[in-house]
C-alpha cells in the first residue's frame, strides 16, 4: 500500500524561520550600529570575560573552534554519503559556498559605507580593514542548517558546540566584534533555510498501513482506503468501514507545520479582521478544529461528527469524520441553475442559530455548505472559526454569508430573506464589514470574477435601514499610500587576486636569513624520498627506490600542469603500470597511499590544533578572493553532480576504482607492519612540509611557534589545494598569507615567508622535476 516515503516537501516552518532569519539580520545590524557604544561596551565585557576562561575551557574552544570548519562538514558529509544522502550532502555544500558568497558581499556592502559607526560596530576599531562578517561562520551554519546534522543524536550538540567556539575564538582573537559574528551566523541560517525550502527536503510520512491500522485501533474496521487528494491542510483520504459506513480522513504531517502562518502574519500585518494568530502547530489546528466540531455540534448545527482523533508515527496527527453524502451549493446552482427560497432561508438561520450560541465560522464560502442528500445542511471546515465570538466576528461572518449567496443567486433576494431572518438592523449594520479584505481566500477569490456583487450588495443594504449611524470597522492596519518603497542596490562582488608579479622577489631573498633557507631547500629534497618511501611501503612487488625517488621528483613537474594531488597521482600509477604492476592494482595502491595520507594529516591537523589551541590569537580567516574561487569551484561541482548523466557517468568511472581499493585496504589492514610504515612516512612526509614552511617564514624573522606554523600550513594548505588550478598557483599563497596575518604575524612577514616556501617546495623543483619527468619517460618508466 506505499512505503510512506514522500521524496521532497516545502516546510512551511522553513519559510517562517527565513522571514525571521532574514528580519533579524537587518535588526541585529542596525541596533549594533544606532546603539555603537553599547554594541562596543558589550562587544568588550565579552571579549574581556572569554579571555579569564579557564585555561582548559579556552584550550578546547580554540581546539574545537580552529578544526570546526574542516571536521564537521568531513564527518557529516561521510555520513551522509554512507547513508545514501549524497544529493543533501551537495546540497549543504551548495548552501555553504553560497553563504561564503552573502558574507563577503555583505562585507563589501558595509565597507561601501565609509562609516566610522559600522567599521567599529562591525571590527571593534576605526583601523581594521579585515573581513567583517564571517563567511566561515557563515558556511558553517549554512552546512548544519542544510545537513539537519542538529536534529541527530550527540552530533547536534558537536555542531552546536562547534559553531559557539566558532564565535568564541573569533572574539578572543580580535579585529571583529559580538554583533560580526551573530549577523554572520544569521546569514548563514538564512542561506541554509532558503535552500533547504527551496529544494526541499526529505521526509517520511505514515502509509496507509500506518493509517487503518490506526483506525481499526480507534476501533474503525476499514476494509479499504484509499487516498483522494494532498492540499496545503494535508492529506484527505476516504475509508470504507466494515460495516458500510464511508469516513473522511485528515492526515495532518509534520511536514506542514507552519501552513498559512506566513500569510496570516503579512494579513495581520496590515489587516484586522478578528481573525488572529494561533500559533503554526498542526497540534493546535487539530484542537481547534475538534473544539469546533464539538461546539458546532453541541449547538445542534449539522457538521460532519468527529469519531476519532490519534497520533500516528513521524508526529503526523489523524482526523476521521463521518462521510456526508450530498452536493456542494455552489455545484448544485451550476448543475440546477435554482436555489429555493426556503433552502436560502434555512442556511440564514442556522448562520443565526450559530451566532447566538457565539460561534462563527470565519469561512462561510459557497464549497463550505453541503446540502445532503437527506435534505439536512450541513457546513464543512469549521476549524477557521471560533467560540466565544465577538460582535466584530459575527458582523464579518454574516458580511460573508450574503455575499456568498449573493454571488449564487442576487444581492435584493438575499437582503430580502435576510431580513426575515435577522431583522433590518442586524443586517445593516453588517455593511461596513462588507470589504474584500475581512473575506476569507476562497470568497476574495471569487469576488475577483464577479466585482459588481459586492458594490450592488451594498446598496442594497444602503436601502434597508437608510437613517442608521452604523459602526465603522476599520480593517486596515498600515496605509499602503504611506509606505516607501526601498530599492535594492546591487553590489558588485568585485575578486581581489594578488598580484605578486608586482613584488621584488630579489629584495625579498637578500633578507632572508641563509641558515634557514638552506633547512627549507633540504626539508624539499628530503620530501621526495619519504614519498617514495609512502609509496613503496604499500607496495608487494619490488621496485627501484631510485627510479621511485625519480617518479615523485618529476611528479613536481606534473603539478604545474595539473591541479594539486592529480599530478602526483596520475605520475604515480603510470609509473607503477610501466614497473610491472597491473592497471587496476595501480589505480587501487595509490588511491590507498591517497587515503591514508589524507587521515593522517586530518588527525595531523587535530593534534597540531590541540598544541595550538592554547594561544588566544590564533584565528583562521582566509582571503576573500580565495573564498569566492572555492565557492565558485563548490557550486560548479554541484551544478554538474545535479544533472543526472553527469553523475551517473561519474559513478561508472568511480565505481571500478572504488572496487579495486577496497581489496587493497583489506590486503593492508592484514599487514599491519607495512600499514604501520605507510603511515609513518606519511606522518613524517607531513612534518617535513611542516619543517619547511615553518623555516621559510623563521627565515624572516617571523615569531611564531612551530605547532601555529603546523596548524596553519595544514588548516591553510587543505583549503587552499581545493581550487581548481594547476599547482594551486594562488589559491595557496593567498590563504597562507590571510592564516599567518590572522595569527597576528606582520603581513610583510607573512607575505614574503610564503612566497620563499612557495619557491622553495613548488618552483624551484619544477626543473629538476622537468629532466626527471624526461629521463623516466626516454626509460619508458612513466
Amino acid at each position: 500500500m506505499g512505503n510512506g516515503l514522500s521524496d521532497r516537501v516545502r516546510r512551511p516552518t522553513d519559510l517562517i524561520r527565513l522571514a525571521i532569519a532574514t528580519n533579524a539580520i537587518w535588526l541585529v545590524a542596525l541596533v549594533g550600529v544606532l546603539a555603537v557604544s553599547t554594541s562596543v561596551g558589550l562587544e568588550t565585557d565579552l571579549t574581556t570575560a572569554t579571555r579569564q576562561l579557564p585555561g582548559l575551557v579556552l584550550f578546547l574552544l580554540n581546539l574545537i573552534g580552529a578544526s570546526a570548519i574542516l571536521i564537521l562538514p568531513l564527518i557529516a558529509g561521510v555520513r551522509l554519503v554512507v547513508t545514501g544522502q549524497s544529493r543533501l550532502f551537495l546540497e549543504s555544500l551548495l548552501a555553504a559556498g553560497i553563504a561564503v558568497l552573502m558574507a563577503i558581499a555583505g562585507t563589501r556592502l558595509l565597507t561601501e559605507f565609509e562609516s566610522a559607526r559600522v567599521l567599529i560596530t562591525f571590527t571593534g576599531s576605526l583601523f581594521n580593514q579585515g573581513i567583517l562578517l564571517n563567511p566561515l561562520l557563515a558556511s558553517l551554519v549554512a552546512f548544519i542548517t542544510v545537513s539537519r546534522v542538529i536534529e541527530r543524536p550527540y552530533f547536534g550538540y558537536f555542531a552546536i558546540l562547534s559553531v559557539i567556539a566558532l564565535v568564541a575564538t573569533e572574539l578572543i582573537a580580535g579585529g571583529t566584534t559580538f554583533i560580526a559574528q551573530i549577523t554572520a551566523l544569521l546569514i548563514g541560517w538564512a542561506v541554509g533555510l532558503l535552500i533547504r525550502y527551496s529544494v526541499g527536503t526529505p521526509t517520511i510520512r505514515p502509509n496507509l498501513d500506518q493509517i487503518q491500522a490506526a483506525l481499526d485501533d480507534g476501533g474503525l474496521r476499514v476494509d479499504e482506503i484509499d487516498q483522494l487528494i494532498e492540499v496545503g491542510e494535508g492529506r484527505k483520504f476516504v475509508a470504507y468501514l466494515h460495516d458500510g459506513r464511508e469516513l473522511s480522513v485528515l492526515v495532518r504531517d509534520r511536514d506542514l507545520d507552519g501552513a498559512g502562518v506566513f500569510f496570516s502574519w503579512f494579513r495581520s500585518l496590515f489587516f484586522y479582521s478578528g481573525k488572529e494568530f494561533r500559533g503554526f502547530s498542526i497540534r493546535k489546528k487539530v484542537e481547534q478544529a475538534a473544539l469546533m466540531s464539538f461546539a458546532l455540534e453541541s449547538a445542534r448545527i449539522g457538521t460532519p461528527k468527529l469519531l476519532l482523533v490519534r497520533e500516528l508515527p513521524f508526529n503526523s496527527i489523524l482526523t476521521a469524520y463521518e462521510r456526508v453524502a450530498g452536493i456542494g451549493l455552489s455545484t448544485f446552482v451550476a448543475e440546477y441553475q435554482e436555489i429555493k427560497d426556503e433552502t436560502i432561508k434555512t442556511i440564514l438561520e442556522i448562520i443565526k442559530t450559530m451566532h447566538e450560541n457565539d460561534i462563527v465560522h470565519r469561512s462561510l464560502s459557497a464549497a463550505n455548505i453541503l446540502l445532503a442528500n437527506s435534505g439536512k445542511i450541513y457546513l464543512l471546515n469549521p476549524s477557521s472559526g471560533n467560540i466565544a465570538a465577538t460582535q466584530l466576528e459575527k458582523r464579518v461572518d454574516l458580511a460573508e454569508l450574503m455575499i456568498t449567496l449573493a454571488v449564487l443567486t442576487s444581492p435584493k433576494r438575499v437582503i430580502t430573506l435576510a431580513k426575515k431572518v435577522f431583522g433590518n438592523k442586524r443586517i445593516a449594520n453588517s455593511l461596513p464589514a462588507l470589504q474584500t479584505v475581512a473575506m476569507s481566500r476562497k470568497t476574495r477569490r471569487v469576488l475577483k470574477s464577479n466585482k459588481k456583487t459586492l458594490s450592488d450588495l451594498r446598496k442594497e443594504l444602503g436601502r434597508v435601514e437608510p437613517d442608521m449611524h452604523y459602526e465603522d470597522i476599520q480593517f486596515g492596519r498600515i496605509n499602503y499610500r504611506n509606505l516607501i518603497l526601498a530599492g535594492v542596490s546591487i553590489v558588485a562582488l568585485y575578486i581581489l587576486i594578488p598580484q605578486f608579479s608586482q613584488v621584488d622577489f630579489g629584495q625579498i631573498f637578500n633578507q632572508a636569513n641563509l641558515n634557514w633557507m638552506m633547512l627549507a631547500v633540504a626539508a624539499k629534497v628530503i620530501t621526495y624520498f619519504v614519498s617514495a618511501a609512502n609509496l613503496l611501503a604499500f607496495v608487494k612487488k619490488r621496485l627501484s627506490f631510485w627510479r621511485t625517488t625519480l617518479a615523485q621528483i618529476s611528479a613536481s613537474f606534473a603539478t604545474l600542469v595539473a591541479p594539486p594531488t592529480l599530478g602526483t597521482v596520475a605520475i604515480n600509477v603510470r609509473f607503477l603500470q610501466q614497473s610491472g604492476v597491473k592497471a587496476s592494482q595501480a589505480g587501487a595502491t595509490v588511491g590507498v597511499v591517497q587515503v591514508v595520507t589524507f587521515l593522517v594529516h586530518m588527525g595531523l591537523l587535530v593534534v597540531t590544533g590541540v598544541v595550538a589551541g592554547t594561544q588566544s590569537q590564533l584565528s583562521f580567516r582566509p582571503n576573500e578572493s580565495l573564498l569566492v574561487v572555492l565557492v565558485l569551484f563548490i557550486l560548479l561541482i554541484v551544478i554538474l553532480l545535479s544533472i543526472s548523466k553527469i553523475r551517473n557517468w561519474l559513478i561508472a568511472q568511480l565505481k571500478p576504482f572504488l572496487q579495486q581499493v577496497a581489496p587493497a585496504f583489506n590486503v593492508v589492514i592484514q599487514e599491519p607492519l607495512r600499514l604501520l610504515l605507510g603511515m609513518t612516512s606519511a606522518l613524517l612526509l607531513n612534518l617535513i612540509y611542516i619543517l619547511a614552511f615553518y623555516a621559510s617564514i623563521k627565515a624572516f624573522g617571523g615569531d611564531i611557534s612551530f605547532a601555529t606554523a603546523a596548524f596553519v600550513y595544514l588548516a591553510g594548505a587543505t583549503i587552499g589545494q581545493l581550487a581548481p588550478i594547476p599547482g594551486g598557483i594562488g589559491a595557496v599563497e593567498a590563504t597562507l598569507i590571510a592564516a599567518l596575518t590572522a595569527t597576528g604575524l606582520p603581513s610583510g612577514v607573512a607575505l614574503s615567508g610564503v612566497l620563499l616556501y612557495r619557491v622553495v617546495t613548488f618552483w624551484l623543483p619544477v626543473i629538476p622535476g622537468w629532466f626527471a619527468f624526461a629521463y623516466l619517460q626516454k626509460e619508458k618508466a612513466i
